[in-house]
């Protein structure tokens, strides 16, 4: 019985020793596994970066456990909380995932979108418009939109995140209230973003609603407060 127990083992053992060498090298480039607010080194984050990699391609052959993965994602994520890319690559890889259910993949990605979102990285421009937009894509436009403006909340001004927020209630039928953002936008904004803005807003208003004369009136207000912006006669 002895022998028989020492044989399984060992062979428990080299098995374990082998997947360890493999990855021993990016354990020792490992020197920060805490979180700190101090930024890491490009060589510590690119060790990680690796390491992920590493792991997904391994973990994505016959017998491969998916778990490991999700492991080194955990923990990878203590140490770089504070940088975005790794969110969204730990997304992404829960996207690519065919081995759950439609609802449990689900709940662990909006999970992975509420601890960046929420706690590490509320401020994140890429972050929060990737998963407006995966809120859309879901069937939940009502908090897509909610997450833009909270971000347009905390970077006032931003084009790019009105532009965003006008596109999703574009999509969701609620015309109404994307000229208001504009008309709000438009007046808040300094001249040249103004004119940039107005130029967009008449654009939007005789494509997607055919009103021509609205969209004259708009060019014209910009065209009276800078008349010598060549883009609004153009």
């Amino acid at each position: 019985i002895r022998a028989k127990m020492v044989i399984e083992l060992k062979a428990i053992f080299s098995e374990t020793e082998v997947r360890s060498k493999l990855r021993w090298k990016y354990e020792e480039g490992i020197k920060r596994p805490y979180f700190h607010v101090k930024p890491l080194e490009r060589g510590q984050l690119k060790n990680w970066q690796d390491y992920l990699d590493f792991m997904k391609v391994e973990m994505a052959k016959e017998g491969g456990d998916l778990t490991e993965v999700e492991i080194i994602y955990e923990r990878c994520l203590i140490a770089c909380a504070l940088y975005e890319e790794f969110w969204m690559d730990y997304v992404s890889w829960w996207e690519s995932r065919k081995d759950l259910e439609e609802s449990e993949r689900q709940s662990r990605i909006r999970g992975i979108f509420e601890r960046a979102g929420h706690k590490h990285l509320p401020t994140k421009v890429d972050l929060h418009t990737r998963w407006a937009a995966w809120e859309e894509k879901v069937g939940e436009s009502g908090e897509a939109s909610r997450i833009l403006q909270q971000l347009e909340l905390a970077h006032p001004g931003l084009v790019n995140v009105l532009l965003k927020r006008v596109n999703l209630e574009r999509r969701r039928g609620r015309i109404e209230e994307a000229c208001k953002l504009y008309e709000a936008a438009i007046a808040a904004a300094k001249t040249a973003t103004a004119s940039d803005l107005a130029v967009k807003y008449s654009r939007f208003l005789r494509l997607s609603l055919n009103d021509g004369a609205k969209a004259g009136e708009v060019l014209q207000a910009a065209v009276d407060a800078e008349s010598s912006n060549a883009k609004l006669y153009l």
